[in-house]
């Protein structure tokens, strides 16, 4: 029934919810499983700047000791380090997705790392990879946070060719 299935997953809770689902979909009907990340330019929270500091996702260079550029500052700009947080953040958010969706049960499984808008860089994968079926997490914003912060997994919905499924929660409360 679905060949091919793309998965969107950001690190949340509804993101790994997402990723169960389509894992033991693509499982059940033997589909190729794409596992979806997408760095956006928004900038990074502190909260994952110190996870990065304390598992050490991005060094930083260090001078040689007693070198003549030890003067001078070597420290990447907050833009680099921005950069380079996200790139092994999406690294690990796949890593971590592929691994989930095995457990539940897909054996065909690719990373898809992606950039832009969320939404739109989501529409495009589905389109240019032939998906038949997006799964995507829903964060519940409910009607105000809607029209405030907008829906990533409203404007997938409404734009892909394909079904989309979206997933609010895990259990059944």
């Amino acid at each position: 029934m679905f060949e091919r299935i793309l998965v969107a997953t950001d690190g949340s809770d509804h993101g790994r919810n997402a990723t169960r689902v389509a894992g033991s979909l693509a499982g059940k009907y033997d589909s190729e499983l794409l596992v979806a990340h997408v760095i956006t330019d928004k900038p990074v929270p502190e909260e994952l700047r110190r996870m990065a500091s304390v598992e050490h996702l991005v060094k930083e260079p260090k001078p040689e000791p007693g070198s003549s550029l030890g003067r001078l500052s070597l420290k990447p700009s907050r833009d680099v380090l921005d950069q380079q947080l996200k790139a092994a953040i999406a690294s690990k958010l796949l890593e971590q997705g592929a691994a989930l969706a095995k457990s539940e049960g897909a054996t065909k499984v690719k990373p898809l790392e992606l950039d832009g808008d969320a939404a739109d860089a989501l529409v495009r994968a589905a389109k240019e990879r032939g998906v038949d079926l997006v799964v995507i997490g829903s964060r519940s914003f409910g009607p105000l946070g809607r029209l405030l912060h907008g829906s990533v997994s409203t404007e997938v919905s409404q734009h892909v060719r394909c079904p989309c499924l979206i997933v609010k929660r895990a259990d059944n409360s």
